[in-house]
């Protein structure tokens, strides 16, 4: 919640950057609070952690491009102003 003091006298457009706790993904209808066409990220991390952690390095280097392609394309999204 975030209030204004003064209260403007019109409607303006304001950004606001802020963090926020995340939950766990505990139940099969969870959500990440991340915009849908992102959820993969999620997905493509994993995976190159558990590539890893198993020594297929050729594979978690496949698997970390991936993650790090969309997280430049998450940031954008997030960053752009254009957007309402």
């Amino acid at each position: 919640k975030i209030a204004l003091a003064p209260t403007p006298s019109s409607a303006i457009t304001y950004t606001v950057d802020y963090q926020r706790e995340y939950t766990d993904l505990v139940n099969d209808t969870d959500e990440p609070l991340i915009p849908l066409r992102f959820h993969r990220l999620l997905a493509d991390g994993a995976r190159a952690k558990e590539y890893e952690k198993l020594n297929q390095l050729d594979r978690a280097q496949l698997a970390l491009s991936e993650y790090s392609r969309g997280l430049v394309k998450l940031k954008h999204f997030v960053r752009d102003t254009r957007r309402t």
